[in-house]
């Protein structure tokens, strides 16, 4: 009886092979043989066939995952990153908004967090929730900030608390609040977070999509605009740009012109690092499975396998 997960490990295996790996190769690398790989491949229970292929792929995860660049430090990252390093030196209000996909929340996490997952002592982010409440949007700042929430601190005595704890912990730098997915506030929400740039000298970076953007400068909204005129950083970002994608293929060895103008042309269809970021990691996966480096036909592969189609 075939389960969900054996199901799974013949379609990644049908993947691959439609990436070029074949059935001998795929028999040798799972120390079975082709009549069984073959035989499983169209359906059939092949006793321990599954538990093979498992392995196999576990091994070829483990030694991927070791292999792969991190966080690419694009053009767009840095963009963001010189905006993130202002808000340490002085207090300053940093809007970035833009498309899914683009790095804000990615270089904004980097930057919040190290590579052990600590996050600095005076960094206090949060993803905004939909529906929140000003008191709910206090609790989730204090509750991110300290660890936990005191239900007996009245509401003035919120933002005092928590600033006093922001500005304890800067040292000689600057405190920081960080609000991504903004757009969920509404915006008398994002107005009152300017009391903490305002009243005690703690920068705030607000990221989200795209239509925030015009609603926080585009001037028609007068609760905002305060706000707005304090922005020293106004980043918005159209999507991933050609030399963001350039960088992220060349810190992945790719370097084929085939293979970059596949991708710069998923680039302009998707708008987006996520999927292209999928699809490099399949078509990496597709690669270590046949030894080879990335090419052409892995990414044709991959991109296939999330139902993605580029006419080039």
């Amino acid at each position: 009886m075939n389960t969900p997960e054996e199901t799974a490990l013949r379609e990644r295996l049908k993947a691959a092979i439609e990436g070029g790996l074949t059935i001998k190769a795929a028999a040798i690398e799972t120390g079975s043989d082709e009549r069984a790989v073959s035989s499983w491949l169209q359906g059939n229970d092949i006793n321990g066939m599954a538990a093979l292929v498992d392995t196999w792929c576990d091994q070829v995860d483990k030694e991927l995952a070791e292999s792969l660049p991190g966080l690419v430090q694009t053009p767009t990252y840095k963009k963001i990153l010189t905006a993130l390093q202002a808000t340490r030196r002085a207090p300053e209000v940093v809007t970035i908004f833009g498309a899914p996909g683009s790095g804000k929340t990615s270089t904004i996490r980097d930057f919040v967090w190290d590579e052990t997952g600590c996050r600095e002592a005076a960094l206090c982010y949060i993803e905004a929730e939909e529906g929140a409440t000003m008191p709910r949007l206090l609790q989730s700042l204090t509750t991110a900030f300290f660890g936990h929430y005191d239900a007996l601190w009245g509401r003035s005595e919120i933002p005092n608390r928590l600033a006093d704890g922001l500005q304890s912990a800067s040292g000689r730098q600057c405190p920081v609040i960080f609000v991504d997915e903004v757009q969920r506030l509404e915006n008398r929400l994002i107005a009152g977070l300017a009391w903490f740039y305002n009243q005690r000298n703690i920068s705030l970076v607000l990221c989200g999509n795209d239509g925030k953007h015009s609603d926080l400068h585009g001037g028609k909204n007068k609760e905002l605009a305060a706000l707005s005129d304090r922005a020293a950083y106004r980043l918005h970002l159209i999507g991933p740009s050609k030399d963001d994608v350039d960088a992220i293929l060349a810190a992945w060895g790719i370097k084929g012109r085939s293979e970059r103008a596949f991708m710069q042309k998923a680039r302009e269809r998707l708008n987006s690092l996520r999927p292209l970021l999928r699809i490099l990691r399949t078509a990496a996966g597709f690669a270590r499975m046949r030894k080879i480096a990335i090419d052409i036909h892995v990414l044709r592969a991959a991109a296939n396998d999330f139902g993605y189609q580029f006419e080039m």
